[in-house]
């Protein structure tokens, strides 16, 4: 489209999007008409499958601003140093009819009147992070929202699991002190027979049960 101004400013030129295994990125771009008049714009993306935008089409009043939303949905393959990313957006955008409003704004209407349709291109960058942060990331993703996350029946299971490791563990250490308690029980319910005082009874089984059980407290400790 010829002219000495254009009809939009698009910032940022190039849109560089955080590349990270399993998550979806988003960058924002801001769109100014630079005119008296009513401006209709469309995001178009080189690769549909990986980016789109938010809003697709609009329209910008005179001398104001419009902010869309770009994103990258979320990446499946780990980054390499020999990555390039040749992959970019293109925003459109005409003087619509002046009675035009943002219904009357539609995809098919950049496509007829295309010799008036002016082009602004921006390339896409990835930020790509360390590979070990990457690996590190991606595998307490999956853990937190494969395993543990979506109601998964393995998930349960490996919780499960835990806990009957945890409860076998406190029996094994366990066993012992109870048996010793039995056995002083026992013993004391015999000398209890033979015993002129009941209460002197209780008093020493008392004492006896609280011995065995701190020395087991001390053992388990060490």
């Amino acid at each position: 489209m010829q002219g000495s101004t254009r009809l939009l400013t698009v910032e940022p030129h190039e849109i560089k999007f955080p590349y990270e295994v399993g998550k979806e990125a988003s960058c924002s771009v801001r769109l100014s008409n630079n005119t008296t008049k009513k401006v209709a714009f469309k995001v178009q993306t080189s690769d549909p499958s990986k980016y789109f935008g938010k809003p697709t089409v609009g329209l910008i009043l005179p001398r104001q601003t419009c902010e869309v939303i770009v994103k990258m949905v979320a990446p499946r393959v780990f980054p390499t140093a020999e990555m390039k990313c040749e992959d970019t957006f293109v925003i459109q955008s005409l003087v619509p009819r002046p009675r035009a409003n943002s219904n009357d704004i539609t995809s098919n209407m950049f496509r007829e009147a295309e010799p008036y349709v002016e082009e602004h291109e921006l390339r896409v960058a990835y930020l790509i992070p360390s590979e070990a942060y990457q690996m590190e990331d991606y595998f307490n993703s999956y853990i937190r929202e494969e395993l543990l996350g979506r109601g998964s029946n393995i998930g349960r299971w490996v919780v499960y699991g835990l806990l009957a490791l945890v409860f076998f563990a406190l029996i094994q250490k366990t066993i012992s002190v109870i048996w010793s308690l039995l056995i002083v029980l026992v013993v004391k319910a015999v000398l209890k027979v033979v015993s002129d005082s009941v209460e002197d009874w209780i008093v020493k089984a008392f004492v006896q049960v609280i011995v065995h059980f701190v020395r087991f407290i001390f053992d388990y400790v060490e």
